[in-house]
Order: C-alpha cells, then structure tokens, then sequence
C-alpha cells in the first residue's frame, strides 16, 4: 500500500479538532486510518486536553450536585448531570464537596 502525504488542510483539521472529536471521528471524518490520525497528532502536539471545550456547568446543576453528592455515587451523578465522572469529581472537589462514609 502506498503512503497518502497528509495535506496542510488535515494537519489542520486535526490540530483544530483532536480535543473536541477525538482520533475516530477525525479519522472517519478525513478518510485516514485512526492510527495515523492519533500518530500525526502526537507528531504536531495536538492532545485532547489541549483543545477540547468544555460546558459551564449550570446553577441548576450545581444545585443538584449540591443536594445529591452525599446521597449517590458518583457515575450515577455523571449519568443524570451529562458529565464525565471525571468532571463531577472535579467540579465537587472544586465547591467544596466531600463524601463521608
């Protein structure tokens, strides 16, 4: 198989979008196999933390997150707020929120 060159408009593209798409869907997206995608990216110093956008959390949800962070666990949290469990870890961390056995 022969090696395609990646165009300006791809390096681009990937350093525009890792965060927010992720090697799959951009690899889907420029008809490139993710491997390549996922190597070019590291290649050009495109990372997910680096360009990914993230949602303000909301006064509603942090009401929630407020009220029920000793009640549930911390998936179930995710799963209800659209959250990463990751980011509900964070944000609780952040406002002061601790769970007690």
């Amino acid at each position: 198989m022969m090696q395609r060159w990646w165009k300006t408009s791809e390096i681009k593209f990937i350093k525009e979008n890792y965060g927010s798409l992720g090697p799959k869907e951009i690899a889907k997206r420029l008809d490139r196999k993710i491997a390549g995608v996922y190597n070019m990216a590291k290649k050009i110093g495109a990372s997910k933390k680096q360009t990914r956008k993230y949602r303000e959390w909301t006064d509603g949800e942090l009401t929630f997150l407020r009220k029920r962070y000793q009640q549930y666990h911390t998936p179930y949290l995710a799963e209800i707020l659209d959250r990463t469990k990751m980011a509900v870890l964070e944000k609780a961390n952040e406002i002061g929120l601790k769970k007690y056995a």
